[in-house]
């Protein structure tokens, strides 16, 4: 989901580069996220293929830990108040699913990141022809997915036991079954 979003994004808005950001702390998660060491594991996993193939395209991919080595709160502000200083001149987007585009109105500073960024949203199935959130403004909607299930929905599946090799890479997979990970304790 993540890798082919990403991969949507770099084609679509003809990127020079893309950061891939894993939160940090987050700070709209009750409860506690998996160990970031194992979330950076993941991610570099998952997009190695598109690191390889978005550079035969002119794109280079990140992976970007500025987010997960801070034991402070993670805010999309933040982070693009520090590309904007690596980065001075250059337009900058974010691109999240649409559950996170419902919530864009509790982000911190949403208002400033409207004015810094351009908003890219990947719609999920079912959602209106013209869905609209008044905190987001105008948006551009990715062409990719749409995407069915939601991280956190894979997550639990994984959990339940369910077989998920369809929905995500077989090195993360086999990552997760090592490392004992999303596994219910009864």
């Amino acid at each position: 989901m993540h890798v082919e979003l990403a991969q949507s994004a770099a084609q679509e808005l003809e990127l020079d580069v893309l950061h891939i950001v894993p939160t940090g702390v987050a700070w709209h998660k009750s409860g506690v996220l998996t160990a970031a060491l194992h979330r950076k594991e993941m991610v570099r996993l998952a997009f190695h293929p598109l690191v390889l193939s978005a550079q035969r395209e002119g794109c280079l991919v990140l992976l970007d830990e500025r987010e997960l080595n801070s034991d402070q709160p993670s805010y999309t502000i933040n982070t693009l108040h520090a590309l904007q200083a690596l980065y001075p001149g250059a337009e900058f987007f974010v691109v999240m699913g649409q559950d996170q585009a419902q919530q864009f109105e509790t982000w911190k500073n949403h208002d400033e990141i409207r004015q810094l960024a351009r908003l890219v949203v990947a719609k999920r199935p079912g959602a209106a022809h013209r869905w609209h959130n008044e905190a987001l403004g105008p948006f551009i909607a990715l062409r990719c997915g749409p995407f069915e299930l939601s991280a956190t929905q894979v997550r639990q599946a994984i959990g339940q036991g369910q077989d998920v090799s369809s929905l995500i890479p077989d090195s993360v997979l086999r990552y997760i079954q090592q490392q004992g990970l999303y596994h219910f304790t009864s």
